[in-house]
């Protein structure tokens, strides 16, 4: 084995306009603030060297008139800064004059922080309004630095009105590491103007009222972004940049990410967002403060010297398997990520950093139980900041962190909080704990080397088994001399992605050039030219670029797809010319690329049909026809590929999914004529089958429902995928069911998890156009239209060409997962939706009456008559309604439960016989029927969600591809395959015998005053 050392050459180059470092400050959190605790945000900021705050100011918030001038007011007497993030997504876009009016009432304060002579000025969000700011920057002078994170940078920058960008992409996708892919593509497009790059500890959110409920990795994530900022200010590809660093952030509590100190006075969020409890109280942050007098005099001086030892340590209070998730994903489908379960992303670990002026030995004790710990990482010479953790294995007990010197005198002692395996409400608190302390040595010591003497140090290493599948950097050191280079450099290999490109540059230029990885011939463009390169059709990774390769054994339709796709390299071919078209339209911007410019900029199927679509008559490139499929409509996208109709076998098959799939969006498309004159038809008989004799039929009940509409079109679409997954005619080629779930798994997540993102955002326009309907027809349109734009979003957003959407889109085609056509038809979207919107009509019907939920009752032990508390007192329903309302559930391992379907039978006088009653009209649902729903259904989807949950009431927004059927002994069920049973498709509260009386016995005689949404399941 012989070793090559890969050195970027690393300077710092001077810049015109000084560094600064800001925190994200919510205004909004500020209600009851006086000017004490904006002196004492305002001091802590300033230990800890920060520059300012970044003012987060909602449009129409009545906190901003109370709150600006006294955080101004503070800032200005204490000598600290001050900037706005005008917040568009909060309470809406703000109006241009208000914009204006703000910015140049403050901009000549002297705590209003300045780029030269101009006020800085940034936002959360408002693409949509960007025309405004060329007006804005015009009576104002202001230098504009917009967070526009949803539409990247690309499109920020292209609308000219920017001088700058600041991302708010501080957190890992998945079980990551944080990188700099985000970052790099901001400083690419911004090609030297300004960045703001962000830096954040952590991210948890549990705020339903908000729409918001996941977890993004934290764990190391404090010491990993601080390292990439040092890592960016110490190479010369951007010089000056990052210009500004903003930290996510002081006194966001709800999404827990915080670094102020905690405040009673600032938790509003929690009542706002409807938060299950208040996860940050007794859960301080100030240790992460800790690190950054010394992270921030780094990143702005390029060195700093460390006069204070320092040790925090930070990590969650309970193992992620002791509680309930809370509802809580890892990921969430709003940034169109795939969602995956919270404990799959965050580490079981104790994390811990130090600043340290030599090295020191850490040592963690769990319990009583002591353990020596590595360093996960060292700076170099031993001076600056060191990370480490220590993965407790779902011990609990006392904590305690220690540094221990060469001679074995422990020189640290931070006592940490308990572990424990008890959780609040029974519900993971994913926000962790953090605390600090110092080290009993004086020091004073600054690292070796600034960091423009630093160079990044990284390996390509020559083995049996050829080089690592990518290059790592392992840390920051002094420059070493390379081998000189002995010939041209390499390109990555045909289908690698270009983050091998500098790799290959440099190792091929010194005698190592691995075929796997690198090669001499640039792949990019050749692939056009009519001389093709030679190709191996054996080979799996490189058939697909065999022109007029043999169709044989992809035209066989008795095999299974995969094989067929896989015998033309179909997915080899859609990775690579995504790739190809990634680097041609978003990396190599510039005049120089294949085809910037005309007409298929920005649009991968276009291009992909002209440049391998096959050639016309005089040899050029000729684009296939009918490859609009990003185009809703019947005719768009109807090309029927087969292989062998272009030169490529592999597009034949890729493009036939396109179609297919594009397809079957349409049909689902056209059926919502038919669903919304249904929702118009059942919402008068409804109304008045099931609800109360007050409640008003037609119109009103048809609009108070509309927010249910984006959700049942949602689970709507677990009918769709369960008749693909179960129905032999549909996929025939795909064998057994186990295979032909596992070869739409990719299919069902991303699809789901899109549509709902899409849908939700839809929901909120089509509830407020139903508020103004003046009949039931005009309503039902409003379905219609809420559909038919989700639907239309959808197909635009998966064919939009995007880096983001070819990632989004290869899952539902990859293995050939739609080469068949789906035989499901307007009439079967038809019959899919009906049931799911009208068990939903049922409940809703229920629920608007006087006597609020319907909720399920349950006992587990054998058949029960009648729900009768422990503690002697009567039967909660009479014998009729219990016998009426019940239904026997037996799981697969044997348990027995009874459940029952009731309603709280309100009465205004002092007593009444029974306090619960069965809910109005099962008689009309208790067999099949034509609103196809059972008393069945409505029982057991909401057992079955509660069962899912650990036995507490949390009914998802958003549709969950891969739940189980909530009980815990059994096997995962085929996603979807059991329909109206779906856990949560029906949101109904659940709870046992004891919890409905002691609920019933307090609030019973007027459930408007109940204390929670599942009333009268309430937990006790």
């Amino acid at each position: 084995m012989w070793l090559i050392s890969l050195l970027l050459a690393i300077s710092l180059a001077a810049h015109a306009q000084a560094r600064a470092v800001f925190a994200h400050f919510m205004i909004g959190n500020t209600e009851q603030y006086t000017n004490a605790d904006f002196v004492n945000d305002i001091t802590k900021a300033q230990e800890a060297h920060i520059d300012g705050f970044v003012l987060n100011i909602a449009y129409d918030d009545a906190t901003n008139d109370r709150s600006i001038p006294m955080a101004f007011d503070v800032a200005g007497s204490l000598g600290f800064k001050l900037l706005f993030s005008f917040d568009y997504a909060g309470n809406g876009d703000w109006p241009m004059d208000e914009v204006i009016s703000l910015i140049n009432k403050y901009s000549s304060h002297s705590a209003h922080f300045k780029r030269g002579s101009q006020p800085l000025v940034s936002t959360f969000e408002g693409f949509n309004r960007a025309k405004d700011w060329s007006t804005i920057k015009d009576k104002t002078n202001c230098y504009f630095m917009p967070s526009w994170s949803s539409v990247g940078a690309k499109r920020a920058v292209r609308t000219g009105e920017t001088d700058g960008l600041f991302s708010w992409a501080a957190w890992p996708e998945g079980p990551n590491t944080i990188d700099m892919e985000v970052d790099a593509s901001y400083l690419i497009f911004l090609n030297g103007s300004s960045y703001m790059m962000p830096i954040s500890p952590w991210f948890y959110t549990n705020l339903p009222g908000y729409n918001k409920n996941w977890l993004w990795r934290g764990d190391s994530l404090w010491h990993d972004r601080w390292n990439l900022a040092f890592t960016l200010v110490s190479q010369d590809q951007w010089p000056g940049q990052p210009e500004y660093l903003q930290i996510i952030s002081w006194n966001d509590y709800g999404e827990s990410h915080y670094v102020g100190p905690l405040n009673d006075k600032a938790y509003v969020a929690f009542d706002i967002g409807e938060a299950p409890y208040n996860y940050v109280k007794g859960m301080p942050h100030d240790g992460w403060r800790k690190l950054l007098p010394y992270a921030i005099d780094t990143f702005k001086n390029g060195i700093a010297t460390i006069n204070q030892e320092v040790l925090v340590a930070w990590y969650r209070l309970t193992p992620a398997s002791a509680c309930a998730t809370g509802g809580t994903t890892g990921n969430t489908a709003a940034q169109l990520q795939p969602e995956m379960p919270p404990g799959e992303l965050s580490q079981d670990k104790i994390f811990f950093s130090a600043l340290l002026t030599s090295l020191l030995t850490p040592r963690v004790t769990i319990d009583g139980q002591r353990r020596v710990v590595n360093w996960d990482d060292a700076p170099y010479g031993y001076v600056g900041m060191f990370h480490g953790s220590f993965a407790y294995e779902g011990r609990v007990g006392k904590v305690l962190i220690e540094l221990v010197d060469a001679s074995g005198a422990v020189v640290a002692t931070l006592n940490g909080a308990d572990l424990t395996k008890t959780c609040e409400k029974g519900i993971t608190n994913w926000n962790p704990w953090v605390g600090s302390t110092t080290t009993t040595r004086s020091v004073s010591a600054a690292p070796a080397l600034s960091l423009s003497k630093q160079q990044l140090r990284a390996q390509t290493t020559k083995t049996d088994h050829g080089p690592q599948p990518q290059c790592k950097c392992t840390g920051r050191g002094p420059a070493i001399t390379p081998p000189p280079a002995t010939s041209a450099g390499g390109y990555p290999a045909n289908g690698l992605l270009g983050e091998y490109t500098g790799l290959c540059n440099f190792a091929c230029a010194r005698d190592y050039c691995p075929s796997g990885a690198c090669s001499k011939a640039n792949p990019y463009g050749a692939l056009f030219k009519e001389g093709l390169r030679t190709c191996d059709s054996s080979d799996e990774k490189s058939a697909w670029n065999c022109p007029n390769l043999n169709c044989f054994q992809a035209s066989k339709i008795e095999d299974g797809v995969k094989k067929r796709w896989d015998s033309v390299g179909a997915g080899e071919f859609f990775n690579y010319t995504a790739e190809w078209f990634y680097y041609q339209n978003e990396v190599a911007i510039g005049g120089n690329t294949m085809f910037y410019g005309t007409p298929f900029q920005d649009q991968y199927i276009r291009s992909i049909a002209y440049f391998y679509g096959g050639r016309d008559a005089n040899g050029g490139n000729r684009a296939a026809d009918n490859y609009d499929c990003d185009i809703i409509g019947a005719n768009a996208c109807t090309n029927p590929f087969k292989c062998g109709t272009t030169q490529y076998p592999g597009m034949d098959l890729v493009f036939a999914s396109f179609s297919n799939l594009h397809n079957f969006i349409t049909n689902m498309y056209l059926s919502i004529d038919g669903i919304s004159a249904s929702a118009a038809a059942n919402a008068d008989s409804i109304a008045s089958t099931f609800g109360d004799s007050k409640l008003d039929e037609g119109l009103k009940f048809l609009q108070e429902f509309s927010e249910y509409f984006g959700l049942s079109m949602q689970f709507a679409g677990g009918s769709f995928w369960s008749k693909m997954i179960t129905d032999p005619e549909v996929f025939k080629a795909f064998g057994d069911v186990v295979s032909r779930v596992e070869q739409l798994s990719g299919t069902v997540e991303t699809f789901t998890s899109l549509y709902s993102t899409i849908s939700e955002a839809q929901t909120e326009e089509a509830m407020n156009a139903m508020e103004i309907a003046k009949e039931v027809s005009k309503a039902s349109d409003e379905f219609s239209k809420q559909a038919r734009q989700t639907l239309d979003k959808f197909l635009k957003q998966i064919f939009d060409g995007s880096y983001l959407s070819t990632r989004r889109l290869y899952p539902m085609i990859a293995d050939g997962t739609w080469l068949d056509a789906p035989k499901v038809s307007i009439f079967d979207f038809h019959k899919s939706i009906e049931p799911i919107m009208n068990a939903m009509l049922i409940n809703k019907a229920w629920t608007t009456g006087a006597n609020g939920n319907a909720i399920v009752i349950l006992a587990k032990e054998g058949h029960v008559t009648y729900p009768q508390p422990r503690r002697g007192n009567a039967a909660l329903m009479s014998n009729d309604d219990g016998e009426a309302t019940q239904y026997f559930y037996t799981s697969e391992t044997g348990e027995e439960w009874t459940l029952w379907i009731a309603q709280v039978d309100v009465c205004t006088q002092n007593r009444c016989d029974r306090r619960f009653k069965a809910p109005k009209g099962l008689d009309e649902i208790r067999e099949e029927n034509d609103y196809g729903v059972t008393v069945r259904n409505m029982i057991l989807s909401p057992f079955f969600n509660w069962r899912r949950q650990g036995n507490q009431n949390y009914h998802p927004t958003k549709l969950d591809p891969y739940a189980k059927n909530g009980d815990k002994s059994a096997t995962s069920q085929v996603p979807f395959s059991v329909g109206l049973d779906h856990p949560g498709a029906i949101p109904i509260p659940v709870c046992d015998i004891e919890t409905a009386w002691q609920n019933i016995a307090k609030w019973w005689r007027n459930p408007s005053e109940a204390p929670c949404d599942y009333y009268p399941c309430c937990s006790y």
